[in-house]
């Protein structure tokens, strides 16, 4: 009879193969049991008024995606340039993390209260094995934006979804799609900027991701750095009259 640990790695591919079903009967009837209409990235922007003159605090707040994306200091360059303004980065991430995770480890985030927060946690709250529930992860992502909120009221806060899932990884994450539109749900309720990156990798290539859920870097930054500037610069009231409008495919993002 197997040991403790081994009845609980059995109840887990129980229910990675429960997701698979799950997956396999969607595909069977023909629904995308997605939640989010397909069409143009759907970014959301929450105006603040514009930031006192003086240095900003970014952190970056989510997984590995944001673990190992270039983007977070493509993004210190750009608000830069366009603001004139120093830039500091925090990273808040853990490879495998969850919005439980991010929940203790915002709560004792060291150094100065952020002026602009970017946070994701859909895909691993996603994962069958490692992730938490719908209604867990809501309440979770809302602790977080609660908690940076009592530090500092005028942060501006925006959610990432970040990209589809492939292969084994899809198998794992069924849900995937209902958890970024969760997202979108929590972003209007809660008045926060969401960017979009899930419809813009959708017809992107499966060569840009390396092993069906972690993009490779330089093609995720060319995809997503353009409205994350647009959408958080705007989110947290940095005035930066050089960014641009559109995203790299030319496609609008949030005015």
């Amino acid at each position: 009879m197997p040991g403790r640990g081994g009845r609980i790695r059995v109840r887990r591919w129980i229910a990675v193969l429960a997701g698979a079903v799950a997956v396999a009967a969607g595909m069977l009837v023909g629904v995308a049991s997605t939640g989010i209409p397909d069409g143009p990235p759907r970014d959301r922007l929450a105006a603040r008024p514009p930031l006192a003159p003086g240095p900003v605090t970014i952190a970056v707040i989510g997984t590995s995606l944001t673990r190992n994306a270039i983007w977070p200091e493509a993004l210190v360059e750009a608000l830069q340039a366009c603001s004139g303004r120093v830039v500091t980065l925090q990273r808040l991430t853990r490879a495998g993390a969850n919005a439980a995770w991010g929940r203790s480890a915002v709560a004792t985030m060291a150094g100065p209260p952020p002026d602009l927060a970017i946070i994701e946690f859909a895909i691993n709250d996603a994962d069958l094995l490692d992730g938490t529930g719908r209604k867990a992860a809501a309440e979770h992502t809302g602790a977080i934006v609660a908690t940076l909120r009592a530090a500092n009221p005028r942060i501006g806060i925006v959610l990432f979804t970040t990209n589809p899932v492939t292969g084994l990884q899809r198998l794992k994450r069924p849900l995937l799609e209902r958890h970024y539109a969760d997202y979108h749900r929590l972003a209007e309720a809660l008045d926060l900027g969401l960017v979009d990156g899930r419809a813009r990798w959708l017809g992107a290539g499966r060569d840009r991701m390396r092993d069906g859920v972690h993009p490779k870097p330089e093609a995720e930054a060319a995809l997503v750095l353009a409205p994350i500037l647009s959408v958080a610069a705007r989110s947290a009231g940095i005035p930066c009259p050089n960014q641009g409008g559109t995203d790299p495919g030319g496609r609008p993002v949030a005015p």
